[in-house]
């Protein structure tokens, strides 16, 4: 018999399809739940709702894993894993490098895996999945034969459920970089040096998509850049200079390397520096460029921060209008769940009207599927972006 939680109210939203409890959704509990251990869920008429991770202390106190009253053990793990292996097999394209696990899309919430060309690193968000990290581990190795399974649990939102910092290895050994192709393009990637596990991997496909409105030529602009996936991949396409901008100094020499191994280096301009700073610069100096794109960081990591996101939002797409030729494309990106796609819609119209420019979309953009999207939980809906041409 696991503990059990009692929810407060008549219909949860787990009920639909959602995975999370809040801590002040729970209005009483029995058997003496452990922090970090499996408890069972119950709506106030004592029927099951599903079995899943608790953790009293954090804001999001449940977790759902499973809506039957199953074992969660070795196998239920290796069964989830297989199974969010063989969906990337039916549904993505081969990929070099992809993410494997992506929590709670995958009924493994906090979980994420990412495969780098033979190796792979691991995230464990909550408190649960984190004391199962070896346990993971092994069961990875298992599967995969990964030249290494390592950690990079850096990320803040360790910090909600109390843990410490931890990255290394957890099987095999870090042998540092890897090069793996990302996309069309050939990359450095640092599973414990960058951000999330060494790379956006949820941008994949877009490099791809994006690099189709290239045409032969075209004067390119990447803001954001990270490592330059999008400027490589559009001169690849054909384009006859790509500028590059990125704050981090350790991700620009990463793109330098990127664009050496990929052949393009000749036609790259890289800029170590705040993108805001640049947009006003090239404004002032009557830059042109013939593509954009903007693939900020979030802005928005909280629902009460959305005012703000929005005038930030608002300055670096009025900027680049600004500094788009006629007839220029723009394609943009918003990484926060806080900002759904038509209030970032809004954002961006807003500051078309201010630089009066009229917009066609191109398309409509979102993370590639080794990153599926869950309906029910909002939240893994969390990259949405646009392509537009600046018809007049």
């Amino acid at each position: 018999m696991h503990p059990r939680l009692i929810l407060a109210g008549q219909r949860h939203r787990i009920q639909r399809g959602h995975a999370w409890a809040y801590r002040n959704e729970i209005i009483d509990t029995s058997g003496s739940p452990q922090d970090g251990e499996v408890a069972d869920l119950f709506d106030r008429g004592s029927r099951f709702i599903a079995r899943g991770d608790y953790n009293g202390g954090a804001t999001i106190a449940f977790r759902a894993l499973t809506r039957r009253q199953e074992e969660i053990d070795e196998s239920f793990w290796k069964a989830r894993i297989q199974k969010a292996a063989a969906y990337r097999s039916a549904m993505a394209p081969a990929r070099e490098s992809c993410r494997l696990v992506h929590s709670e899309a995958d009924f493994l919430p906090g979980l994420i895996v990412d495969r780098y060309a033979g190796g792979m690193v691991m995230q464990t968000h909550p408190l649960a999945m984190d004391r199962r990290k070896r346990l993971l581990a092994g069961i990875l190795a298992g599967l995969f034969q990964p030249g290494a399974v390592l950690e990079n649990n850096t990320g803040s939102s360790r910090q909600m459920e109390k843990l410490e910092i931890s990255s290394g290895p957890l099987i095999g050994e870090h042998a540092g970089p890897v090069r793996t192709r990302i996309g069309r393009a050939e990359f450095i990637c640092d599973p414990l040096g960058a951000h999330k596990t060494g790379f956006y991997l949820d941008q994949q496909e877009n490099y791809e998509i994006v690099a189709k409105y290239i045409r032969p030529g075209m004067r390119i602009l990447d803001g954001f850049c990270n490592l330059g996936g999008f400027a490589l991949h559009a001169l690849l396409a054909g384009a006859g200079e790509a500028v590059a901008v990125e704050s981090n100094s350790g991700s620009v020499e990463l793109a330098r390397k990127a664009a050496e191994l990929t052949g393009v280096e000749a036609r790259l301009k890289l800029v170590a520096g705040n993108m805001f700073d640049y947009l006003r610069a090239a404004q002032k100096s009557a830059e042109k460029f013939d593509f954009i794109v903007l693939d900020p960081p979030s802005f928005c990591r909280t629902r009460k921060s959305v005012p703000e996101a929005r005038r930030g939002y608002k300055e670096i797409h009025l900027r680049a209008f600004k500094l788009l030729r006629p007839g220029g494309m723009l394609a943009t990106f918003c990484c926060s769940y806080h900002v759904s796609q038509a209030v970032f819609l809004e954002f961006i119209m807003e500051a078309a009207r201010d630089a009066r420019a009229v917009l066609r979309r191109e398309a409509v953009l979102g993370a590639g599927p080794d990153h599926p999207v869950l309906p029910a939980l909002p939240e893994t809906e969390y990259l949405k972006g646009f392509v537009f041409t600046v018809v007049e």
